[in-house]
């Protein structure tokens, strides 16, 4: 399990409103349990099958996601709502694997 508590495997930028991070994940690969407690968008570079689950494993949702997709949550209390996908929504605090045959890449960018 990748991860520390970050929502990203790297951070690559940070200033006063933003904060940038890459994401990769090989097939079958996890990042580790985190809190989103900023809005956020990311940018797919690689798609794939992502399946999220909240603290207690239970698994809440799947993300079906193309190279090229753009997806936006707003944080809402203990959950994460979509702002323009038809993603269900995610609690704020929860883990994600990989569970589709490809790496998946993505560039996430949140507003503080």
């Amino acid at each position: 399990m990748s991860g520390d508590g970050q929502v990203a495997t790297k951070k690559i930028y940070e200033d006063t409103r933003v904060i940038v991070w890459e994401l990769f994940l090989e097939p079958g690969e996890t990042i580790g349990l985190h809190t989103h407690l900023n809005d956020y968008v990311f940018y797919v570079f690689e798609g794939g099958v992502i399946h999220a689950f909240d603290a207690e494993d239970h698994h809440t949702a799947t993300l079906e996601l193309s190279a090229g997709d753009t997806v936006a949550f707003r944080c809402d209390g203990d959950q994460l709502v979509p702002m323009n996908s038809e993603a269900p929504p995610i609690p704020a605090t929860h883990w994600a694997r990989n569970a589709g045959e490809t790496r998946y890449r993505e560039i996430l960018v949140e507003m503080k």
